[in-house]
């Protein structure tokens, strides 16, 4: 459970924790910040491909479970604890998510043990609502399911413009910290000979199909294509705190318009598939991962 080096090429485990640079978090924070990885990933991908890899955020302070219901875990592992003496422990962020090249990622600072794995994927599943009620059950406030626009700085950064919430009920209600999977014109995948027909979908894509809520999107769109492998979390505007230092900016604007729930289930799958989720406490059962809604287009 202690520090490794990686080859560039070499396999990461799930587990391993690494800091990732400010810069690299879409976060204004002066301090890089330590993020558990959640699925094994390889470092280079086919045809020099980047492959991407999907990590939570990991802190010393619970402020964003006790002040505002963000789904937490508490890590076990001696390795992982932190070094102030004065602090309460090392948790998991869970609604806290970024995605990162895994050939960037090269010293691991520690390994979470299998039962902080697991225990971290339970945060993970719930902060994502995994077998959550539907899209229209939560509770008063919810904003999950909704279509969110990237605001213009972090378009160039991210790649994409619009993207869909999936951050739980519960904690989506707060307007903070929104996790997101990112909504790109198909056509952007395509060579100047290719037809959307000609489209190969990976197991990681939600192609919707003709849905009444794609008049949320530019009409040049040629049609959407959800893509989970870069859920990321990005903040809405908040300024209630007293402090001025614990304000956040505004990174996305979150529309009126919300995808169906057959669409909603099918990003459930894909990003259960991908991290090895499941509904907490009701097993791998909850979610289909064979289910052929991945392709949700009629």
């Amino acid at each position: 459970m202690g520090t490794r080096k990686f080859k560039p090429s070499e396999t990461r485990p799930a587990g391993h924790v690494f800091y990732v640079p400010k810069e690299a978090r879409l976060a204004e924070d002066t301090k890089d910040r330590r993020h558990l990885l959640l699925h094994d990933c390889t470092g280079d991908g086919s045809a020099g491909a980047v492959t991407l890899a999907t990590m939570v955020h990991l802190t010393t302070k619970e402020t964003e479970r006790t002040a505002h219901r963000a789904p937490f875990y508490r890590l076990r592992t001696a390795t992982l604890q932190p070094p102030d003496p004065g602090a309460t422990g090392s948790f998991v962020n869970a609604p806290r998510l970024i995605f990162r090249a895994a050939h960037k990622l090269i010293d691991s600072v520690g390994e979470a043990s299998p039962e902080d794995m697991e225990g971290t994927r339970r945060a993970v599943a719930d902060a994502l609502g995994i077998g959550s009620q539907p899209r229209g059950e939560g509770p008063s406030g919810s904003v999950r399911g909704r279509i969110a626009r990237v605001a213009g700085a972090l378009q160039k950064d991210t790649g994409f413009s619009f993207g869909v919430i999936v951050t739980n009920h519960a904690y989506s209600s707060e307007r903070r910290f929104q996790a997101i999977v990112p909504m790109i014109d198909l056509r952007m995948l395509l060579r100047d000979d290719e037809t959307p027909s000609d489209f190969i979908l990976e197991e990681t894509d939600v192609r919707p199909g003709d849905r009444p809520w794609r008049a949320a999107l530019p009409k040049s769109w040629a049609e959407p294509l959800i893509d989970t492998v870069r859920l990321v979390t990005m903040t809405e505007e908040w300024r209630k705190a007293a402090s001025q230092n614990a304000w956040l900016p505004r990174q996305t604007t979150i529309l009126d318009a919300s995808v169906d729930d057959q669409t909603l289930h099918a990003i459930e799958v894909a990003l259960a598939r991908r991290l090895g989720l499941s509904a907490s406490g009701a097993g791998p059962a909850t979610i289909e991962l064979s289910s052929p809604s991945i392709a949700t287009g009629d």
